[in-house]
Formats: C-alpha cells, structure tokens, sequence
C-alpha cells in the first residue's frame, strides 16, 4: 500500500474493464492496451469508468469488468456504458457473475479545497498472457493495484490541461517507480479524510494528475423501474441503491 489504506477494500468496488477483441481463430481476447479501472456505484452492477479509454470499443469489441477476489477473477459482462459528449466519464453496467458481494464506493456532493488531502485507487500497469483457445482458451493476468496519494492543487470549473469539464488538478502522481499512472484511468479520487469519491482519474503527467468533478454524474438520467430518473434522485425510486452523501 502506498499510504496505509486497505487495498483489499477498494478491490472490493473496483475492477478492470477490459475490451475482448476477436482473434484470427474466432476467439475473444482481452487487449490490454485499453485497459481502465472502473468503480462501481452500486452493488447491482453500476460502474464508472473514463470515457477516453472506451470511446468506440462499446460498437466494436466486447467489454468486461474484471473482478478480483481471493478465490479467483470474474469476467463480468459489460451489457451497456454511455457517457455525456462533453464529459470523459462513462456510466455502465455489467452483468455480475456469482461472486462475493460488492462493496460500492460512497459519491459526494461536497466541493474539496485545495490542500485536501486526495488519493486515486486503480490498476496502473497490468499484464495478460493467453494460450490455447475455445474451451481451452486461458488467460493469466498481473494486476498491481494500489491508492496512489497527493492533494488538490486547485478545483476548475471550465476544465483544465486536456479535461474540458470540472475537474480538479492534483499532486497525486505514480509511485514504486512507475513510470506513469496508465490504467489508473477512470479509477475513483477519494478524500483520505472520508474515503468518499469526489472525482474520477482523467489524465496524468509528471506530478501531476487530473480528476474529473463526480458532482455532474448526479444530473445524469438513468432507467430504474423503467423509470427515468436523476441519479442525484434515485433514492426516492430505489432507496439504498446507491450511497450519496
């Protein structure tokens, strides 16, 4: 752990999203060039994950969520994933494989100040190999997981660097001598103060990284009981669906 937070807890409401792109057998493999961190919002399978990252796959490629858990992975189908044309977050939803129960990651309505102490959760470098194929088909895959911690250097409400929405420019940067924060991409931004999300992870440089703001997902509509509602408002629809405080 790179600040004494339990990994183990955010794997609990994290997986990766990986595309499955046909081989010239016939087959589905994963590519792992396109790899992001998604984090799930609800226990029923909602997740977010950086739209940069996705953008096209959804039509071409199959997507899945892969979950990591002491008794092995789940390749969880990704049934749908949409995004606002002026905002790099995607919302999705998978097909959840029998598996332990999820632990959702808590949404804030609050605005952080700079100084806040902040950390981004994901999967920055991972590694697949893939032998055999139909039935045979095997796929081993090394994952590093880890809370990679700085602070908000500042919040911008227009956007900033390559980030067109609000976000916020933060010192949270790779550590252990990676060279970048990679597959971080889409992974949640947490007060280390409260643990609830306030951002997602966009785009990093040297030093730096950049989260878009969480709070504009809570205007986003989405179907509950083939109902179109707010998710800012969902609890009046289906209490306890997701947690925003």
């Amino acid at each position: 752990m790179s600040n004494g937070w339990n990994v183990g807890v955010g794997m609990a409401g994290t997986g990766i999203v990986l595309p499955l792109v046909e081989t010239p057998m016939g087959n589905r493999a994963p590519d792992p060039a396109g790899h992001a961190t998604a984090f799930f919002i609800s226990a029923t399978g909602i997740f977010v994950t950086a739209k940069h990252v996705m953008d096209g796959r959804a039509y071409r490629d199959a997507l899945v969520v892969v979950t990591i858990w002491a008794d092995g992975v789940r390749f969880n189908p990704v049934i749908d994933i949409a995004s606002d044309e002026h905002s790099d977050i995607a919302l999705g939803v998978c097909a959840l494989e029998p598996q332990p129960r999820l632990r959702p990651w808590v949404l804030s309505r609050e605005a952080l100040a700079p100084g806040s102490r902040v950390a981004a959760f994901g999967f920055p470098h991972n590694h697949t190999a893939v032998r055999g194929s139909e039935a045979d088909l095997e796929m081993k895959l090394r994952m590093h997981p880890d809370y990679h911690d700085g602070e908000v250097l500042d919040h911008h409400p227009n956007g900033v660097t390559l980030v067109k929405e609000p976000a916020y420019s933060t010192s949270i940067s790779p550590q252990h001598g990676m060279p970048d924060l990679g597959g971080v991409s889409g992974g949640p931004m947490i007060s280390l103060t409260t643990g609830n999300v306030h951002g997602m992870l966009s785009t990093s440089g040297a030093g730096y990284s950049v989260c878009c703001d969480i709070r504009p997902i809570l205007e986003r509509t989405i179907e509950i009981n083939d109902r179109s509602i707010r998710l800012g408002d969902a609890d009046r629809v289906a209490p306890g669906l997701f947690q925003i405080v």
